[in-house]
Parts: structure tokens; sequence; C-alpha cells
């Protein structure tokens, strides 16, 4: 397969990945990716923004009358859109608000000419999750039934092995970034709850929280 990456903003790969970049100017975006996209024949569109609506739709403007397909990732849960939001995060840790904010955010996905959930599943070829059991939060959103919809794991790059480490330690590892999205306020709330001398919690990653949960 020729492979070519369509990006805002120039991004280092692994070295290990040889991979064309072209990068969309601020301006005149439409007819520069329309461009990239005839020039190269390109017969399949991977848009890694699923849930991201601008970046979506200026793709879905630019394969409209083209045969090229689209597969749209969610590399996320549908409710990312509401814990990213530094305000709506808070109002998402108690049961009764996070409620009212999904139900809001599934009413939103219904508005006419409002391109997001809804209207990137409309023109999507196929709608790509990071797990099955994203499925059904999907469905709820975009009420529509699933059948374009699907689930691919995380990739493993690692070779399997049957060599493990002579010394064991007892713990309970955390690998991720540190932000609202993870829960970790929970995990450690959790944790003073149930731990025992002789387990330890290692959490590796960064992120905006650090220093909030060094501190808690």
């Amino acid at each position: 397969h020729n492979v070519i990456a369509i990006v805002h903003y120039k991004i280092n790969y692994d070295n290990n990945l040889s991979l064309q970049q072209f990068i969309l100017p601020p301006k005149n975006k439409l007819p520069s990716l329309i461009k990239i996209l005839t020039d190269y024949k390109i017969d399949i569109a991977i848009n890694f923004q699923g849930l991201h609506n601008k970046t979506s739709a200026l793709l879905i403007e630019a394969l409209k009358g083209s045969s090229i397909k689209l597969i749209s990732v969610l590399h996320n849960s549908f409710d990312s859109i509401l814990w990213e939001n530094t305000y709506l995060s808070k109002l998402m840790k108690y049961r009764v608000l996070k409620r009212m904010l999904r139900k809001s955010l599934a009413i939103l996905q219904k508005i006419p000419f409002y391109k997001n959930g809804s209207y990137i599943y409309k023109y999507s070829d196929k709608v790509v999750l990071l797990s099955p059991s994203y499925i059904e939060e999907y469905k709820y959103f975009i009420n529509r039934k699933t059948n374009k919809v699907t689930a691919i794991y995380n990739p493993n790059p690692f070779k399997s092995t049957s060599e493990f480490p002579k010394r064991k330690r007892d713990i309970v590892l955390f690998v991720g970034r540190l932000d609202n999205q993870k829960g970790l306020d929970k995990l450690l709330r959790i944790w003073k709850e149930v731990h025992n001398q002789n387990w330890e919690l290692v959490i590796v990653g960064d992120g905006p929280l650090r220093e909030d949960l060094i501190s808690y």
C-alpha cells in the first residue's frame, strides 16, 4: 500500500516509520486537500479525527462526488467530548449530572446541520471504535443501527516471549496520560481504601494533573 499522512502540523514519527506528510495550509484547506487526494489517486481515506467535527467535516466535504471510501476512527469514548471540557469534567463526577450531560450530548447529535456524531456516521463507509464495549455507547449517542460500526483494539507492537523476570514485585500498574479523562483521582481514593503493605501502586505517565496527583 502507498500510504500518505495529511496533517494540520508536522508530526515526528518513530524512526522505523517512513511516511510522507502533507501539511494543510492555514487558509484554503479544502482545495489543498482535494488536490492531494486527487493527485495521489487515494482509494481510502482514514479519518483519525472521528470526534473532531471541523477536521471531519473538512474531509467529508473534500470527498463529496468522489469514489473514495471513508473510514472514521474514534480513538476514544464518546464521553470524552464532555471529559475534555475543563468545566464539564467537574460535573461529570456526579452521577445525576453525568446522566443529564450525556442526554444533552445525545440530543445535540440530532440537531440538523450539526456536523459531529450523526453527520460523521452518515458520510462514513465504516466507523472504527477502540473497543467493542464502546459500541453500545456509540449507539446511544448516534441513535442508529450499528451496521457500519466495528472495533479494533490498540495494536500491540511487542513480540511474545517466554522469558519473564525471575524476581517479581506485587504492584498495581497504571500507564497513561495524567488528565481528568483517566479518572486517576478515583484510582487514588480506591487505593487508599484497599491497599496493603505488601503491594504498591505505580503510576507511569505525564500530563496536566501531575502536580495535583503528587500533592494528593
